[in-house]
C-alpha cells in the first residue's frame, strides 16, 4: 500500500513537471509571437507615416 502511494506521488510529480514544461513552452511561444506582432505593427505604422508624408 505504501509503495502504491509512493508510486502515485512520483507519477503525480512527473505529471506536474510535464504540465509545467508544456505551460512554460506555451508562454515563451506566446511572448515571441506577441513580440513579432509588435515589431510588425511598428513597421506598418512607419510605412503609413512615410506614405502620408509623400502625399
Amino acid at each position: 500500500m505504501i509503495e502504491f502511494i509512493r508510486t502515485s506521488i512520483k507519477t503525480s510529480e512527473n505529471t506536474t513537471n510535464k504540465l509545467i514544461s508544456i505551460l512554460s513552452v506555451a508562454l515563451v511561444t506566446m511572448i515571441i509571437l506577441w513580440f513579432l506582432q509588435f515589431l510588425k505593427n511598428r513597421k506598418l505604422k512607419a510605412k503609413i507615416k512615410d506614405l502620408e508624408r509623400n502625399l
